[in-house]
């Protein structure tokens, strides 16, 4: 294992463990818990494959939309609801919900008892057609109560305000505190009291000054006080008034006062009243979400009624409904949820003898192994409540999708829902049969009255019930057939208007008007009978033996609904029965203890931890990738569905997120420190260029190819007798010259390839392309010349010699890579060819010229008019038979000065001249060129040229090439 591969262990495990920790302590303490929610609906929608079918004793009844168009608008009549649970009752139903609010009595009305619409009225309504209307008074509130308690299985519902935020606080007891000694105290009052409770003054004030909550507090104070006061036995209403509001004069009869306190009295009553069906607050109960705020049924139905339910839901964060608390503290009574109440009830259970645990809410059975409810207490925000229970949906997740929750497994159909007017179509069937015989009663007695008034008079003093339409129909019969043999009818018939009085004529008139209207009306009952009997036995299919859920399920303004981790709205009823199937058929989500999530997320993150660590990047993803996809396909699909096990989604996934980027990104950053300190050590030996061209290049070429390249030489001039005087200072001397000379190279793009002692080798075109080589080779090395004039000046500064340097540059094809023993156990990227022994010559050459830049006829070539370059002659390097134009580059084109030019236009005369083989010619430019510029080493050698060929002409064809002699 190497340095680098052990630090990427240790570093990348420890970095992997504290990421670890860190997703734990995120999912532990809820950090996650948006995420969450969004993966816990998800889970819900998806993962369903083992979903239990849903219990086939629950029918839900709702009043829907077309219900209201055919019923009327809401609220209905009680006494209708009263005919619809006659119905259910009627049809076989085991027990009845509803999820109805009624906390308010409702006027009496009126009831047509004629032919005519059997509406219910009130007591104000006139006829229609102006003419009085035949009716009698019915108590709705009377007639609900009867139907509840003939059904006798029947759970009616309370509002406890859950999800409304009720005032509380210091300020506010305070408040409760002083108006239960004086309910009559002003707001004004109110602000000074609690300025001497030691509240302080802009929060007395802000208290006492808000509306609703003064109005909050005085409820509870006037609600706390009639408790007080009806501890010590029942008393009247004056008597209660007296006491609470002594100061209020007796005469007064109507006051907002004295509606307070009939409006507690009421509210006092009906809490009383649901009382019974409530449960003392013990110590093994665990903490319950408390209200004081309520809307009760009032203490008829609750009478009436065989339990009692909260409908209310609490939505948390988000505000979607996923979770419901089975009991919640009302007033230190604890009162059970709508579902488990009608589960109760349908179980034969009392509610008193569930067993409430911190964990866990108990059912006892009879016959059977008892109901365990999975439970969990939960912060909420009105705090910390227990017994919530995680609603376990089923079904297609969708708008309007709960209707088809019961239609197992296909989802499709609204199966166990039932429109109410299907019901009530039976009641109404029932109610039109009561009005016709009410109208057969009446034509029967007017009949039997002719034929024997002692049978008329018996007649009503035994009247068949109202539903009893067999017992008038058989009488009926027997009256006209009696009137048919006597003669009565045709009798009547005879009568003459003229010979009858007003009293008589109307008389006769209702003789010939009963015996039809009684025989159409006995036929109309039996249509009606034979009807109602097809609609009972369609809803005794339907109801037997089944819990009936009767709530609002019309999306009108005033709808019921809640959002849930299927539906965006789904009525509130449905609900109520998801709880209730949940208990019937035994399928509860069960949370996981805390700790599971933690361990699969430590679990999780070591593993990732350890595939960071030990694989690439990409493989590192594609294991990430799996344990992710594994993890949710084992909670969603094993843990949840198929063992209804609720373990925390988010922690796992974002553990190994975070330790793979984590990792990954700590991966890369040491790679890249390594790769950066590998790569600074390695420019040390290797030219940047290279080392750049390797690292960047995905298929960088380094073996031997041949190319057209620039190669420059050079050599420091008078280095042997500074070495003497410096001895081992010579060496960082050298280090200075170099660090000069080798950034100008690199500037130019040149690969610097070895250091010759004082010389330094490097070209240009490789390892990366340069159309530019020539041009860049010889820009550097003029660049090089005024670097090294800022060098000169130190050495002076430091009182030692200036030094020169000399630079060869050839220009054409050479072998360029890697160089070395075939074993590749080393090598050097260099270039070989005769164009690279060239440059050397070159640079040597430069003493022979008294020149200090040498470049080959290519390479001028390649540079243009870049530069302004003197011709220097044709040369013929030792070992070569062709001879090489080669040139001095002055200096860049457009830096050229006139003295420089005219030192070029003169050296290529000579050099002209001499090429020509014009000797004489050539030693006149001579001594112009020295004339113009002095005495040069490159002027004495074309006049030592010439004279040795003015003594010794040439023999042949002259080729003007001078030979040296020297490397």
């Amino acid at each position: 294992m190497t340095r680098l591969e052990r630090r990427l262990l240790i570093d990348t495990g420890v970095l992997g463990v504290l990421l670890t920790l860190l997703a734990a302590v995120l999912g532990a303490t809820g950090s996650l818990g948006a995420l969450e929610r969004l993966l816990y609906d998800v889970r819900a929608r998806t993962c369903q494959f083992f979903t239990a079918p849903p219990t086939d004793k629950l029918v839900h009844l709702d009043i829907d939309e077309r219900s209201l168009e055919i019923i009327g608008r809401w609220p209905w009549p009680r006494s209708e609801l009263a005919a619809v649970i006659d119905e259910i009752r009627i049809a076989g139903a085991r027990a009845l919900a509803m999820d109805v609010i009624l906390s308010e009595p409702q006027p009496p009305g009126y009831a047509e008892v004629s032919d005519a619409s059997p509406q219910t009225a009130p007591a104000t309504r006139p006829a229609a057609s102006g003419e009085a209307v035949l009716a009698r008074r019915v108590d709705h509130d009377e007639a609900l109560a009867a139907a509840l308690k003939r059904m006798g299985r029947a759970v009616i519902a309370v509002s406890l305000t859950l999800s409304l935020s009720q005032p509380s606080g210091p300020a506010f007891r305070s408040m409760v505190a002083e108006l239960f000694q004086n309910p009559a105290l002003t707001r004004e009052e109110m602000v000074r009291l609690l300025r001497q409770r030691g509240h302080d003054a802009a929060e007395a004030l802000r208290a006492a000054t808000d509306e609703s909550v003064f109005l909050a507090a005085r409820r509870e104070a006037i609600f706390a006080r009639i408790d007080a006061e009806m501890k010590s036995g029942g008393i009247p209403f004056d008597e209660l008034r007296r006491r609470v509001f002594p100061g209020l004069p007796d005469d007064v009869a109507s006051s907002a006062q004295i509606r307070l306190l009939q409006e507690g009295l009421r509210r006092w009553q009906a809490v009383r009243a649901m009382r019974r069906f409530a449960r003392p607050i013990t110590e093994r109960m665990p903490p319950l979400l408390t209200t004081r705020e309520e809307q009760a049924a009032i203490p008829q139905f609750a009478d009436a009624a065989a339990a009692i339910g909260f409908v209310d839901y609490l939505p948390l964060e988000d505000g979607v409904v996923r979770q419901v608390p089975l009991w919640v503290n009302h007033r230190d009574f604890a009162l059970p949820q709508l579902g488990l109440a009608l589960a109760c009830v349908m179980l034969d259970v009392d509610g008193q003898q569930v067993d409430i645990l911190p964990d866990r809410v108990v059912i006892p059975r009879r016959n059977g192994r008892p109901v365990t409810i999975p439970v969990s207490t939960i912060s909420t925000p009105r705090g910390r409540g227990g017994t919530f229970m995680h609603l376990p949906f089923f079904g297609r997740a969708g708008p309007g999708q709960w209707e088809s929750m019961y239609d197992y497994p296909r989802f499709r159909s609204s199966r166990n829902h039932l429109p109410v007017h299907f019901v009530w179509a039976a009641a109404d069937i029932r109610r039109r049969i009561a009005i016709n015989n009410a109208s057969i009663d009446s034509a029967l007695v007017l009949l039997l009255s002719e034929i024997d008034l002692s049978a008329a008079q018996k007649y009503l003093s035994a009247v068949p019930e109202t539903h009893n339409s067999a017992a008038r129909s058989q009488l009926a019969e027997r009256v006209l057939e009696r009137l048919q043999k006597d003669g009565t009818i045709e009798f009547y018939a005879a009568m003459k208007d003229e010979d009858l009085t007003p009293e008589e004529r109307l008389k006769r008139d209702k003789m010939l008007a009963s015996a039809p209207a009684l025989r159409r009306l006995v036929g109309e009952n039996r249509a009606l009978e034979a009807d109602l009997a097809s609609r009972r036995a369609e809803i005794r299919a339907r109801l037997e033996g089944r819990a009936v859920l009767l709530g609002y399920t019309a999306m009108g303004a005033i709808a019921d609904v809640v959002p849930t981790s299927l539906h965006p709205r789904c009525p509130g009823v449905v609900l109520h029965g998801l709880l209730f199937n949940s208990i019937m058929t035994g399928e509860f989500w069960r949370p996981a203890p805390g700790w599971a999530a933690t361990a699969a997320t430590a679990v999780m993150g070591l593993l990732a931890t350890l595939a960071v660590a030990r694989l690439s990047a990409w493989r590192a993803l594609a294991s990430a990738a799996l344990l992710i996809g594994g993890w949710l396909v084992f909670n969603g699909v094993y843990l949840f569905d198929y063992w209804n096990v609720l373990v925390d989604v988010a922690a796992p996934p974002l553990a190994v997120i975070a330790v793979w980027s984590g990792g990954t990104l700590l991966r890369f950053v040491l790679e890249a420190t390594e790769r950066k300190r590998v790569t600074s050590r390695f420019r040390n030996y290797v030219d940047p260029a290279l080392v750049d061209y390797v690292l960047e290049s995905d298929n960088a070429r380094l073996d031997g190819q041949e190319k057209e390249l620039t190669v420059v030489f050079t050599d420091m001039e008078n280095s042997t007798a500074l070495a003497e005087t410096l001895k081992g200072a010579m060496v960082g001397l050298l280090n200075e010259y170099m660090a000069a000379m080798v950034p100008v190279i690199r500037r130019h793009g040149g690969y610097v390839n070895k250091f010759l002692g004082d010389g330094i080798m490097f070209f240009f075109g490789a390892p990366r392309e340069n159309p530019r080589h020539a041009a860049d080779a010889i820009a550097s090395l003029l660049e090089m010349l005024k670097s090294l004039e800022e060098f000169n000046h130190r050495m002076v500064q430091r009182g030692l010699p200036a030094v020169g340097m000399r630079g060869g540059v050839s220009t054409g094809l050479m072998v360029v890579g890697d160089a070395g023993p075939a074993d590749g156990s080393a090598s050097d990227y260099t270039v070989l060819g005769d164009a690279v022994n060239l440059g050397a010559r070159l640079e040597s050459a430069n003493k022979f010229f008294g020149t200090r830049i040498l470049v080959n006829a290519r390479a001028r070539q390649l540079a243009g008019d870049e530069f302004l370059f003197r011709p220097v002659g044709t040369i013929r390097v030792k070992g070569k038979t062709e001879g090489v134009a080669v040139f001095e580059p002055l200096c860049r084109a457009d830096a050229a000065t006139p003295h420089l030019a005219a030192l070029a236009e003169a050296t290529a005369a000579v050099v002209g001249t001499y090429a020509a083989g014009r000797f004489e010619e050539c030693l006149e430019k001579i001594r112009a060129l020295e004339s113009a510029f002095g005495p040069a080493r490159l002027a004495d050698l074309y006049r030592s040229l010439c004279e040795q060929h003015l003594r010794q002409p040439p023999a042949g064809t002259f080729d003007a090439q001078i030979i040296l002699t020297e490397k």
